[in-house]
């Protein structure tokens, strides 16, 4: 399953989430670090702006990454909640 992966390479559970999906053959994740192009960032807001998902996240004071979003539009902060929910439509 196709998933974009929003983050930055100076955060350690962004890092840590790209080298655990590594191992799983059914996801192909397409990174959008977002320190590297206004394009990545404004997507990134955009779904920051729009998804109820992000209300904790930005009560908190957090960012909300490392964020993922798959091809049929399932979202998650949790990279183990991601492999479940691929698993569970490629069994």
């Amino acid at each position: 399953m196709n998933v974009i992966m929003y983050g930055m390479n100076l955060c350690p559970d962004c890092i840590e989430a790209i080298n655990m999906l590594r191992d799983y053959a059914n996801i192909n994740i397409d990174y959008h670090e977002f320190t590297q192009a206004t394009a990545y960032l404004k997507e990134f807001l955009k779904y920051r702006d729009s998804n109820p998902i992000f209300y904790k996240v930005k009560n908190a004071g957090n960012i909300g990454i490392p964020f993922f979003v798959t091809e049929d539009n399932f979202s998650t902060f949790d990279v183990k909640e991601l492999v479940h929910y691929v698993q569970s439509k490629v069994d």
